[in-house]
């Protein structure tokens, strides 16, 4: 199994002050045992009740480069209740697929079924990846030796909003979500579309 490199530790480190003191970090492996995924999981105080996630590692794959010639990667976030249990574990799947599969990885993207697998009566089945805006820009690029990470907040969004975006774009479906002033975290949420 595929230890947790120096440069994610640091990585590690730096997501975990971010969300807050009380942090963990979880293996997701695949469902052939071979491809292990960290996921860490941190509660902040100034977010009651809330769970931020991001992986760790995701980045190793290279997704371009940088003016500098050095490979460009992302890592994945998000944030729901505590009582969705399942976030991390989709966070996880979804990168397993930009791994294994080369889903594409970057803003305006949509990961079908993301949610939908781990609960079916939801009506926020997708995510759409976007620029961060939670974590009050705290989330910046970061540069190591061997490659800079970018940040992706995975929005849940349902099955609508997900035709919405696939017709219109998901800028246009960004601009609705806005204009709702939708509440990111709450996995109950009605349609904007």
């Amino acid at each position: 199994m595929k230890k947790i490199t120096p440069e994610n530790q640091n990585l590690a480190q730096f997501v975990g002050k971010v969300f807050g003191d009380d942090w963990t970090i979880a293996e997701h492996l695949d469902e052939n045992q071979q491809l292990v995924v960290y996921v860490l999981s941190g509660k902040d105080a100034d977010l009651p009740n809330l769970v931020s996630h991001a992986t760790i590692g995701l980045s190793d794959k290279a997704l371009g480069k940088d003016k500098s010639d050095i490979p460009l990667g992302a890592e994945i976030v998000a944030c729901g209740p505590e009582d969705i249990d399942y976030l991390d574990g989709a966070l996880a799947n979804v990168a397993n697929a930009v791994l294994t599969h080369n889903m594409l990885c970057k803003p305006g993207t949509i990961f079908a079924n993301a949610l939908g697998v781990y609960n079916k009566d939801s009506a926020l089945k997708h995510f759409l990846f976007t620029v961060p805006s939670m974590w009050n820009d705290t989330l910046y690029p970061l540069q190591f030796k061997t490659k800079t990470v970018l940040w992706l907040q995975a929005i849940p969004i349902t099955d609508a909003e997900k035709e919405y975006a696939e017709k219109h774009g998901a800028n246009a479906l960004g601009e609705k979500l806005e204009e709702a002033e939708v509440d990111l975290t709450d996995f109950e949420r009605e349609s904007v579309v």
